[in-house]
This record gives structure tokens, sequence and C-alpha cells, in this order.
């Protein structure tokens, strides 16, 4: 920048756009620093800095590059099209006033490119990188967040469904009453009438006692019996319930 915006002529020359610039004498000058700071405070200062993308570099460097080329004085080689900047006699060589930049080394083969736009060219490729990265993060990111959301909605269909039921008590089929009665247990029920269930009077007269029935078959529960009364034998339903059983096997068999 210091090439193009000052030269050693006259410190009264105007260039890039600012007057009286601190000139740059090539052969030992000490006042490069004056001059660059001059130079820096000529460059735009937008209030917002747009944000930094590989599309704005690109731009920026193909701006830079129209930039080449355009202001040819009398040089006719072809050195021309890799100048920065104007001169006056026929060739950009560093001689008084001439502000220009000959990139001719760098950018024609075999030269390995400008050494800044190389940082710059290396700088949009990390930025591609970062995006490439970026979006598949944001891919993943939204992959957790749409599992979370399907386990949260699982979870609360199943809360839901489960909601005010309750499990069945289990079943007891009520089964029969069975005895424990001894002839000791029978013996102290005395002959009576109380001499029942399980038991019985055997002997007569001063030997009559009351002594364990090993015939005795124990009632049904209730339970049992309230069913079975439930229940009808019809034969246009699918629930046929059979209650003498060798009775119709019998009529079967006929």
């Amino acid at each position: 920048m210091i090439s193009l915006c000052t030269n050693k002529a006259a410190a009264t020359a105007t260039e890039c756009g600012g007057s009286e610039a601190p000139q740059v004498n090539g052969a030992g000058g000490t006042t490069g620093t004056a001059a660059l700071t001059h130079v820096i405070g000529l460059c735009k200062s937008p209030a917002k800095q747009p944000a930094l993308t590989e599309e704005l570099i690109e731009a920026r460097l193909a701006l830079f590059h129209s930039m080449l080329g355009r202001k040819p004085n009398t040089q006719t080689s072809d050195e021309i099209r890799y100048v920065l900047g104007k001169y006056s006699a026929s060739q950009c060589d560093g001689a008084s006033e001439q502000n220009c930049v000959n990139y001719v080394a760098k950018l024609k083969a075999p030269g390995a490119g400008i050494p800044w736009e190389n940082k710059m060219r290396d700088a949009i490729e990390k930025l591609k990188n970062v995006q490439t990265a970026s979006a598949v993060l944001r891919h993943y990111c939204q992959q957790l967040k749409n599992l979370a959301l399907t386990t949260r909605n699982t979870y609360e269909a199943a809360k839901l469904a489960t909601e005010g039921t309750t499990l069945p008590l289990p079943q007891t089929t009520p089964g029969v009453v069975e005895t424990t009665e001894t002839d000791t247990t029978c013996e102290k029920k005395g002959t009576g009438a109380d001499c029942k269930d399980g038991c019985k009077v055997e002997g007569t007269g001063d030997s009559k006692k009351c002594v364990k029935d090993p015939d005795y078959k124990p009632k049904q529960a209730e339970g049992v019996k309230a069913e079975g009364k439930g229940k009808t034998n019809t034969t246009g339903s699918n629930s046929f319930v059979i209650y003498k059983v060798p009775l119709w096997l019998a009529v079967l068999l006929l």
C-alpha cells in the first residue's frame, strides 16, 4: 500500500484520495511508519463490518486481480498484466514517481503466487471446512432434538394409557370346606345335635358317643353354589353347559 499511495517525488503528491502523504524514499528514507499510518487512515471504516465469509474474501481477491494491468504507460511487455498501480516510464522498476507493484515474478509461471494472497486462499478453505462441520453439527443436533421429542411422546403416551387402570385382583375359586375333625374333637361335641359336619353318633344307650365320620363329604362353598344356580342348559348358545354328563352320553350312544 505504501508503494501505491506514496512516492519520493514531492511532498504534495496526491495519491489514493489523500494529499500531502509522507513520502517514502526507497533509498533509505525513515518515513515508512508515518506513511503507513497515513495510508491506514485513508481506508474506509464502515460502522458495521461485513461478516468474514469465503464469498467476501473471493470478491476482494477478484477485485484486486481486476486492478492489475489497468494503468499501462509506454510499457509493451507482457509484464503489464501483472502490474498494480501506475508508472511513468517504460516499466515498473521503483524509479521516481512510480507508484506501482510488479507481481510478475509471483503470478507468472513458475511463480508460487503472492504470499498474502496464498494465505487468504488458505483462509477460504478453512472457512469452507468450518461451514461444512457446522452444517454436520446442526444436522446431528436436530436429530438429537427429534429423538428427545419422540422419546418424550412415547413416555407420555404410555403414561396416559396406564392412568386410571388398576390391576385386577386375583380371582379365587371357592373350594370345598375341608374337615379337620378327629375323634377327640367330635367327642367334645357330645351325642346331641352338635354331633355333625364330620362327626357321627355311634352305639346305643350309655355306650353312645360322637366319633369322626370317615364317610363325611364336606359341603361346597356358597360361591360355587351361587355360580351353579345362574347357569342353564341351552342348545342355542355357544356356552353350552352340561350338568348330567352320564345321561347325555347315554343318549348320544343310543
